[in-house]
């Protein structure tokens, strides 16, 4: 199954045999806002919080 077949099938309540793994990236002034509440500037976010 392409990761398309997969996709279409899920928002189609359809049959799938795996779930998708989708990265999503965060807004600047999301990572503006952890800055100011501490999280390192040079800090990378998915090795700062564990993801």
């Amino acid at each position: 199954m392409s990761i398309r077949q997969l996709w279409q099938n899920i928002m189609d309540y359809g049959d799938f045999d795996r779930m998708p793994v989708i990265h999503w990236a965060g807004w600047d002034e999301t990572r503006t806002r952890w800055i100011s509440e501490g999280m390192p500037e040079d800090a990378d976010e998915y090795e700062y919080f564990g993801v």
